[in-house]
């Protein structure tokens, strides 16, 4: 029964990010039918009051600086879910281009493990009015936060980041698949997940629980036939994939 739940719970997460992020882009079905549950290794968000929630408005307040900086820009850019969007966002940190011309594959990778996050994370992500976390940006709205690029987004629970966990899985994949760079792959992947702190989005213990997730499911990906011949076959395109011009 909870196994039922949790898959109704993704399908339900990943209906509402084509509906919200991707009208025109249905996500591929996951690899994993039935993801592990994520409580038994993810806390409850920090209480109040607590350290860990002062750590977290203390970083929230401090990275309002960047507001109208180049950091703030690349935040914004970096507001991004859809593997063929966030496979550009990796792009020039590789070197190589990333999208469905040169890597099918791996685009076709990351989409389906792009649903397998949301269905992993989707039961521990409430909505506000259902007792989730609320964003920075609705706690402290006269903020400074990044444009609100979907309406549903303050209603959202915070906790946990599905950006960051999509940010640290591409940073993990990428730099199993082209080691030679895998320190400026997996620093971009936690780059990512902090844009959404500049953003004024998430808390950073949203991101940390987030990346847990990412790291979780790659353990369980590891596992799966399917996905380890994608893999494979990704890092074949990935490896003879053009540079980028200057």
């Amino acid at each position: 029964m909870q196994q039922q739940q949790i898959v109704k719970a993704g399908a339900r997460l990943a209906q509402l990010l084509n509906a919200v992020l991707a009208p025109a882009h249905q996500s591929l079905p996951g690899y994993l039918s039935q993801p592990a549950a994520l409580a038994p290794w993810l806390s409850d968000p920090p209480a109040t009051p607590s350290a860990a929630l002062a750590a977290d408005l203390q970083a929230y307040f401090e990275t309002r600086r960047y507001a109208g900086t180049p950091r703030a820009e690349l935040a914004r850019r970096d507001d991004s879910f859809r593997a063929f969007d966030v496979a550009a966002r990796f792009s020039r940190t590789l070197g190589k281009r990333l999208d469905a011309q040169t890597t099918p594959t791996l685009l076709k990778l990351m989409d389906r493990a792009t649903t397998d996050i949301g269905a992993l994370v989707a039961p521990m992500k409430r909505a506000v009015k259902d007792g989730g976390r609320p964003r920075p940006l609705v706690a402290f709205p006269d903020e400074f936060h990044c444009p609100i690029k979907y309406a549903t987004l303050p209603a959202a629970g915070s906790y946990p980041s599905t950006h960051a966990a999509v940010g640290w899985l591409w940073g993990q994949i990428l730099a199993e698949l082209a080691p030679e760079k895998a320190g400026e792959l997996l620093s971009r992947g936690i780059e990512f997940g902090d844009s959404r702190l500049v953003c004024g989005f998430h808390y950073p213990s949203d991101l940390a629980a987030g990346r847990l997730a990412a790291a979780v499911l790659l353990v369980q990906l590891q596992q799966d036939p399917k996905f380890r011949k994608d893999l494979a076959s990704a890092a074949r395109e990935v490896a003879r994939a053009p540079g980028l011009g200057p």
